[in-house]
């Protein structure tokens, strides 16, 4: 699972911040070049770390499938979606213009839109998963 390989070894003081958006189903990430994770394999990865914190924001279909059972105890998560439910896309048309032209497609999920703007009201330092949560 090179998807989540790392170079760096974390301490036990620092907070790892992870915001996947990706293509999902139930318990299941789908990745560029065709790579797939499955919810153990992503669990595992995470319980492997040794982070005094870990904050997962996941956007993605079905992203709560990854989140009911099984984080490391020191994992803080949210999802844009329920466990059974798709995520919602948000700038489609008639906002959805790229070069002059309209290209038929939502631009971003609801969630990483609000977070997005959340980040930019806040700041990176200020943002606080509270916040996001409410």
């Amino acid at each position: 699972m090179n998807a989540f390989k790392s170079e760096k070894i974390p301490k036990e003081t620092e907070i790892l911040f992870v915001y996947l958006n990706v293509n999902s189903g139930p318990g299941v990430i789908g990745l560029p070049r065709n790579e797939i994770v499955f919810k153990d394999e992503l669990i595992g990865a995470l319980s492997g770390l040794a982070f005094k914190q870990i904050i997962l924001y996941f956007d993605g279909p079905y992203a709560a499938s990854f989140l009911k059972h099984g984080l490391p105890q020191n994992t803080y998560a949210v999802s844009a979606a329920g466990e059974f439910e798709m995520s919602w896309g948000t700038q489609c048309t008639p906002d959805e213009i790229v070069k002059g032209e309209h290209i038929k497609t939502c631009m971003s999920d609801l969630f990483s839109h609000f977070f997005i703007e959340q980040l930019k009201m806040e700041g990176v330092e200020n943002l606080t998963l509270q916040q996001s949560f409410e």
